[in-house]
């Protein structure tokens, strides 16, 4: 799977390409700084040879998956993906950068 990703300023931007597959077939996670995208490329079992036997098969029909480190932390919650055209394309907002608070000692 042939990927980019690619850190702007305000979000991370991650483009992959899945040609072949239905939406339904794919998935996205954040958790612990990383994005893993699975999906799964299913035999079309409702299509029937009306002459002939398939002699040469050479489609593969597997799960498969690809994680990415994440150079910044992201606000997961906010995160939105699309895929046209067998480009998956996630967009990650960047979290705010950590507020600096006094801690008072007791």
């Amino acid at each position: 799977m042939a990927a980019d990703l690619v850190d702007h300023n305000d979000r991370v931007e991650v483009r992959t390409e899945v040609p072949g597959l239905a939406k339904e077939d794919l998935s996205a996670e954040v958790s612990g700084g990383r994005l893993k995208v699975t999906g799964q490329k299913r035999l079309d079992r409702s299509r029937k040879e009306k002459e002939g036997d398939t002699l040469i098969s050479e489609r593969a029909f597997a799960r498969f998956q690809r994680v990415f480190g994440l150079p910044a932390q992201v606000r997961a919650e906010d995160a939105s993906a699309s895929y046209s055209d067998g480009i998956l394309a996630i967009s990650l907002p960047k979290a705010d950068p950590a507020s600096r608070a006094e801690v008072a000692i007791s």
